[in-house]
């Protein structure tokens, strides 16, 4: 019996290791098989008057490579800052079901993006790329974000 025990808690523990071995999502981690794409008015309302904290440019190790924080005006405007500088800019959702970015200066590239979000974060797939399946060698999504004040679900790494 006790070394019935001693097994199963062995196996539970390796499983929770591997399990959170794997739940730490780099780039090459596509959500879109278990996250919905948001779509239509769903879009605007998950970014009208919201403030994203949110993350990009990971490692294989899911460390993110830079934070930013990012202020969604409802006139379309939007303040986006990341390590100390804030930048001006506008946003918009397509009939295409993408949010564009345009910002002020040239000191950041905007673009276009598809969103699906897994829990409470959201997951932003460049527009400019055609949508398939099993891409190989390939970033799958460009940045991550949650909502200020939401508690992250996809990693401790955003707060």
């Amino acid at each position: 019996m006790l070394r019935r025990s001693f097994f199963v808690l062995l196996t539970l523990l390796t499983s929770t290791a591997f399990c959170a071995n794997s739940y730490a999502q780099s780039q090459d981690y596509d959500v879109r098989p278990n996250a919905a794409q948001v779509t239509g008015d769903a879009l605007t309302q998950a970014f009208n008057g919201t403030t994203h904290d949110g993350a990009y440019n990971f490692d294989a190790l899911g460390r993110p490579g830079a934070l930013y924080t990012e202020r969604h005006f409802s006139n379309g405007g939007i303040s986006y800052t990341e390590q100390g500088q804030t930048i001006k800019g506008q946003w918009t959702v397509t009939p295409r079901d993408t949010i564009c970015y345009v910002y002020e200066g040239g000191i950041i590239s905007g673009g276009c993006f598809r969103v699906y979000q897994l829990g409470s974060c959201y997951y932003f797939y460049s527009a400019n790329r055609i949508e398939r399946e099993n891409e190989i060698d390939e970033d799958y999504w460009t940045a991550r974000s949650v909502k200020q004040g939401e508690r992250a679900t996809c990693e401790d790494m955003i707060s």
